[in-house]
C-alpha cells in the first residue's frame, strides 16, 4: 500500500507540474504534493511492489521533487494569501464545527486538510506565525474535547508510524494530540455547540447569529428549576457549573439573552459594547436582556465570557 500511495502521488504531482509548465497551474497544489511526497522519500518507506521497486519510485520522484522546488517562490506568495484572507479561524472553522455527530471520514478528511496546508507550508518553506498560532488552537481543542477525536487514534498512530519524524515539526503535533486523544478523560460533556464550546475553551470569543424565530408565548421557562431542557426557538450558547447562557424571544417576540442559573449569587453583570446593560428578572434566577448586535462580556462566578452577536 505504501509504494501504492508514494506512486499516486508521484503521478498526481507530474500532472500539476505539466500544468503548470502550461500557464494553468496552482502553485500551492504543487507544494501540497511535493512536500507529501517528499514526506514519503523522507521517511525510506517506499518499499516496492507489484513489479516495481523502491529504487524505481525514488528515480521518478526525486527529479519531480526537484522541478517542483522551482515553484516554491510563487506556491510562498499563494498560500500566504490564503492565510490572509482566511485568517487563523477561517483555516480552522471546519475543525472547531466538529463534533461527535460527524461521520469518522468528515472528521478525518479535515484532519487531513490541515495536514496537507502545513506540508506545503514545510516544502515551500512557509515561515508564516499564523501556522504556529493554527496548530496551536487545534492541539488544545483536542486535549480539551478528545471524545470528539479518539475514534481517529488509530490513524493517527498510522501516520506517525509510516513517518517517524513527521515534517513539519507542527503536523506532527498535531497527529500525536489526536493519538493521546484515546487516553485522554472528558472534562465536562458536550453539552452546548461543538464550536462554542471549543472557543470557550480557547478563551476566544463566541458568535452569536441573530436567527428569525418564530414567535413564542412560552420562550421563558415558567417551572421551577433554572436549568430546563431547551424548548423550540432556544438556542443554548455557553453553560457554565449551574448557569446557561441561551439566544431565545421572550413575550413579545424580540430576541433576547436569557441566563439562568440554581443560585442567584454572586451578582451577574453584563456588559454590551463596554457599557453594562439594565438587566430584567423576569422570576428568580432568570435575567435578560436585548440582543442586539455587538460585543457582549457576562460577568459571572469570577469569570468573564465574551460573546459577539452578529445582525
Amino acid at each position: 500500500m505504501r509504494s501504492d500511495e508514494v506512486r499516486l502521488l508521484t503521478d498526481q504531482l507530474a500532472q500539476a507540474l505539466d500544468e503548470m509548465d502550461q500557464g494553468h497551474g496552482e502553485p500551492a497544489e504543487v507544494a501540497t504534493l511535493g512536500g507529501l511526497l517528499a514526506r514519503w522519500l523522507q521517511s525510506g518507506a517506499t518499499s516496492g511492489q507489484a513489479g516495481q521497486p523502491a529504487l524505481d519510485l525514488t528515480a521518478t520522484a526525486a527529479p519531480l521533487l526537484a522541478r517542483a522546488s522551482s515553484h516554491r517562490a510563487p506556491a510562498r506568495i499563494a498560500l500566504q494569501a490564503t492565510i490572509d484572507r482566511e485568517g487563523v479561524l477561517g483555516l480552522v472553522q471546519g475543525f472547531m464545527d466538529a463534533s461527535e455527530t460527524d461521520t469518522e471520514e468528515q472528521r478525518a478528511d479535515i484532519l487531513f486538510e490541515l495536514d496537507e496546508l502545513l506540508a506545503a507550508s514545510w516544502f515551500c518553506s512557509l515561515q508564516a506565525p499564523e501556522l504556529t498560532e493554527l496548530t496551536d488552537l487545534v492541539v488544545r481543542t483536542v486535549q480539551a474535547f478528545p471524545a470528539v477525536w479518539r475514534d481517529l487514534a488509530a490513524l493517527a498512530t498510522a501516520m506517525l508510524e509510516r513517518h517517524p519524524q513527521l515534517p513539519p515539526p507542527a503536523a506532527g503535533a498535531m497527529w500525536s494530540a489526536v493519538e493521546a486523544s484515546r487516553w485522554q478523560a472528558e472534562p465536562e460533556p458536550l453539552s452546548v455547540p461543538a464550536c462554542s464550546s471549543a472557543l470557550r475553551a480557547l478563551n476566544l470569543p463566541i458568535t452569536i447569529f441573530r436567527p428569525r424565530f418564530p414567535a413564542l408565548q412560552a420562550s421563558l421557562p415558567q417551572a421551577d428549576s433554572a436549568i430546563l431542557p431547551a424548548p423550540p426557538g432556544w438556542q443554548t450558547v455557553d453553560r457554565g457549573e449551574g448557569w446557561e447562557l441561551a439566544l431565545t424571544v421572550d413575550e413579545a417576540d424580540q430576541l433576547i439573552l436569557l441566563l439562568s442559573r440554581i443560585s442567584t449569587d454572586p451578582p451577574v453583570r453584563i456588559d454590551h459594547d463596554g457599557k453594562e446593560v439594565a438587566l430584567q428578572t423576569p422570576r428568580p434566577g432568570v435575567v435578560t436582556c436585548r440582543a442586539e448586535p455587538g460585543t457582549y462580556r457576562l460577568h459571572i462566578a469570577g469569570e468573564v465570557r465574551v460573546y459577539e452577536v452578529e445582525s
